[in-house]
């Protein structure tokens, strides 16, 4: 057997879900839920555009928190409006 024909064997451990075992890699930190999606399904290259983190990052930590600093008046003088 050649060098490029010769295949190594990741050492695996056996993860359990409500659809039965599951071999996992045992060097990685998810289980059997995740193992399942990798094997089923197709995962992009293609990341999130740093604008819409940013975007989420306002609606559900910056607002939140500005309205809690604020005591929630912002929201009051709205709604009188």
């Amino acid at each position: 057997m050649s060098h490029d024909q010769q295949t190594s064997v990741a050492p695996m451990r056996i993860e359990h879900d409500s659809f039965g075992d599951i071999a996992v890699p045992a060097g990685v930190l998810w289980g059997a839920q995740t193992q399942r999606a990798l094997l089923h399904f197709v995962m992009a290259a293609e990341r999130m555009p740093v604008g819409l983190i940013r975007a989420l990052a306002r609606v559900f930590f910056i607002f939140p928190l500005a309205v809690a600093v604020d005591g929630g008046r912002y929201l009051r003088m709205a709604s009188a409006v």
